[in-house]
């Protein structure tokens, strides 16, 4: 029986610039438990696009906390009286600190990078979530100049749409979609640029832009399989103890998985990847 304490969360309908770029950098991961504590890099600018999609998320995650805490407050409700002298600690154990997997197996079709890489990075992504937007467009960029296209690492993308994020899982499956058709990475670049703008008819926009096949996309998207795959994809995720996005695990590639990993949780800055790189290498 846990003891909760009732908060009253107010939200104003304009955000000043100040207080979204402090909320930003209290919140660096989209979390379906809303429990990320991790800082982004100062560093980086917070465009007004930006600030209005953070924002956005802000809320959505607020209204799912409010639903959760009804909730728990029926269950509370059902429970109380059932249980006689029913004492609640008054002091709750800190969460334990996450702990990277010892070996992730890989299996990471459109990974890149050369294949004689001996460091890989796997990124669990939602494109839904801002924080993994803002680590694509501003973090990655660097990695893939200094890292992946000197032939030192590989890249790979794994997905878990969050259950709040209602076109997210829909993205990972179009961009898996182009990825047949050899076009992953362009998929992947135009979802996190157009975060507002993902439906179905803007896949099929896509697809035409990028020059793919769209009856075999559409097969793709319909097949079932697809959107199996995904859902591996976040059982996965959550194995290794994913629980927000982005969330990444640097690791030396050894018989077809990876060891000696590092997990990165939030929108971290570059120097933190690469610091974690330079050793594994």
């Amino acid at each position: 029986m846990k003891k909760f304490v009732g908060i009253r969360v107010s939200l104003p309908s304009q955000f000043s610039g100040s207080v979204i770029l402090a909320l930003t950098f209290i919140l660096s991961s989209c979390s379906q438990d809303n429990t990320s504590s991790n800082q982004l890099d100062t560093n980086q600018a917070v465009s007004p696009e930006q600030q209005d999609w953070v924002k956005e998320e802000l809320l959505t995650q607020v209204t799912g906390l409010r639903k959760e805490l009804a909730e728990l407050r029926v269950e509370v409700k059902a429970l109380d009286g059932k249980v006689p002298n029913l004492k609640v600690a008054d002091n709750k154990p800190s969460r334990p600190a996450a702990i990277a997997p010892k070996e992730i197996p890989l299996n990471d079709p459109y990974a890149m990078g050369d294949d004689s890489a001996k460091v890989i990075i796997i990124e669990f992504t939602d494109y839904q979530c801002p924080y993994c937007a803002r680590h694509s467009k501003g973090v990655l960029p660097e990695i893939k100049k200094n890292f992946v296209d000197t032939g030192k690492i590989q890249y790979a993308i794994r997905d878990y749409p969050l259950g709040f994020h209602a076109e997210a899982k829909g993205a990972a499956i179009s961009a898996n979609c182009a990825g047949e058709q050899g076009k992953y990475w362009e998929m992947h670049d135009v979802l996190f640029d157009n975060p507002r703008n993902l439906s179905k008819d803007f896949y099929q926009q896509q697809v035409a832009k990028l020059d793919l096949n769209l009856e075999k996309f559409q097969t793709c998207v319909d097949n079932p399989a697809s959107a199996t795959a995904i859902d591996q994809s976040i059982a996965d995720g959550s194995k290794y103890g994913v629980s927000g996005t982005p969330k990444s695990f640097i690791g030396v590639i050894k018989d077809n998985k990876i060891v000696n990993i590092k997990s990165i949780s939030g929108a971290q800055g570059y120097n933190v990847f690469a610091a974690a790189i330079e050793e594994r290498l």
